[in-house]
């Protein structure tokens, strides 16, 4: 069959998987055909890919191992069971659609920044990216294209009548204002054209202000079960946007949304949100960094906020804003198991599906795992970061006593930034023998899965 698969899988690690019993699985013989076509070009083109899996049974493909440009991947498979020194074959064959990644467009120095007219503002694109380039690519890639847009936002009009520069960094002379800039960064390579938007929202002063400056963030959202780490960098505070000397009150705040358990800004963090520093060397012409870093934990899963980073000079201060948005996990789809019944240990097959999940962070993938009980911390897993939405195994025998045999199956669903759903289903195994205790039971775990 032909399964659609988003750009990222060109950047994960993708595997493919051949399923088999463990009475055959010694005399079975694998042949692996995995080609990676690339339309649009004069009669295309045909890379034949290599599996990095020591595991016959699978086909993996490392991360950026599919062409960039390719726009499908062709899998065939023989698998051949020896039989009385004869081989019955047998054979099957599927298509990976394989889609480009949406571009990355950001803008140094934060959502809303505060800066001089006193020298040239500058505009700063270089950590927007393809995500199809692997990431020691992305710093001499020439496929981008930048164009900036530049608007009063009070009127609309233009800053400017000249034309702006289209090169990733730029600065422009502007007047006292609060000014819109816009940028736009296109893919002028081969393939489907792509384009990504950021902007950002900067107020022009006629004084000496400090400099403040929020980097973007390296991935689209946060993750709430990881860390938070903001990095920026502050100084000027005398007509240059290079570190003077003098006394800097640098402060970090939550302007806008609620950490978990209603704690404060302070609480979560790891680094402070207040400090003083003075410099004493004028000649550096590096700004001074400046990371906010927040505990696992601290962000909602789901939630916005807006992060602030304010500098002082000699009495006049600026601040930079960026806004983070939390990944969620995968929500609205439903796990199911059948035989909903019951089924024999290790005779049954059981059909483990996951439908209907949704996310704004594609692909997703599956992972499949059983357990003595739901509170057991032993899991053992059937599969694992598959996109296949369902699974076929034999279970181990369930738990006799009060659970009647219960088993529980796991269905582990995750973005492509690892944000996971957990949903559990127990099933009825009764014994394969009549003698069977749950002594063998881990045993068969122990052979079937490790």
């Amino acid at each position: 069959d032909d399964t659609g698969v988003d750009g990222a899988c060109a950047r994960r690690n993708s595997s493919l998987a051949s399923l088999a019993s463990s009475e055959e699985e010694k005399k079975l013989r694998y042949e692996w055909t995995v080609v990676a076509t690339t339309a649009g070009t004069v009669g295309g083109s045909r890379t034949t890919l290599e599996s990095t899996s020591p595991d016959p049974r699978k086909f993996d493909i490392p991360s950026y191992g599919i062409p960039r440009f390719a726009t499908a991947v062709e899998v065939g498979l023989v698998v051949a069971l020896e039989q009385g020194g004869a081989f019955a074959v047998n054979r099957c064959e599927m298509t990976l659609e394989v889609r480009r990644s949406a571009l990355v467009a950001a803008i140094d120095g934060g959502t809303t920044r505060v800066a001089s007219s006193l020298e040239p503002v500058t505009f700063d694109a270089t950590a927007s990216f393809d995500p199809d380039l692997a990431p020691s690519e992305r710093a001499n890639a020439t496929s981008l294209s930048y164009e900036w847009r530049c608007r009063v936002a009070a009127t609309s009009e233009p800053c400017t009548a000249e034309a702006l520069p289209t090169t990733p960094i730029s600065a422009l002379p502007m007047s006292p204002g609060v000014y819109e800039v816009a940028l736009v960064v296109q893919d002028r390579g081969q393939g489907p054209k792509r384009s990504a938007e950021a902007s950002s929202l900067i107020t022009v002063v006629a004084a000496a202000v400090p400099v403040a400056s929020v980097a973007p963030l390296r991935d689209s959202s946060a993750d709430a079960a990881h860390k938070l780490a903001i990095h920026a960098a502050f100084g000027g505070g005398g007509g240059t946007e290079a570190t003077v000397v003098g006394r800097y009150d640098v402060s970090w705040r939550l302007l806008d949304g609620c950490l978990a358990d209603s704690r404060p800004l302070g609480d979560w963090a790891r680094t402070a949100v207040d400090t003083s520093l003075l410099r004493r060397d004028s000649s550096t012409k590096t700004m001074t960094p400046s990371s906010l870093v927040l505990a696992p934990g601290a962000l909602l899963p789901g939630a916005t906020y807006t992060f602030g980073l304010t500098v002082e000079y000699l009495g006049l201060s600026s601040t930079s804003t960026i806004a983070v948005r939390v990944n969620d996990s995968p929500t609205s789809g439903v796990v199911t198991v059948s035989p909903e019944s019951a089924g024999v240990a290790l005779s049954t097959t059981f059909r483990v599906d996951c439908a209907l999940w949704t996310d704004m962070d594609l692909p997703l993938t599956y992972s499949f795992l059983q357990a003595a009980t739901a509170d057991s911390k032993t899991h053992f897993r059937l599969l694992s970061d598959s996109h296949a939405t369902n699974h076929r195994v034999l279970l181990s025998e369930g738990v006799p006593g009060d659970t009647n045999f219960s088993r529980t199956v796991f269905a582990y669903v995750a973005d492509v930034h690892g944000a996971r759903a957990t949903v559990s289903r127990d099933v009825q195994v009764l014994p394969l023998l009549p003698s069977s205790s749950s002594s063998s039971s881990e045993m068969k775990d122990a052979r079937i899965h490790e």
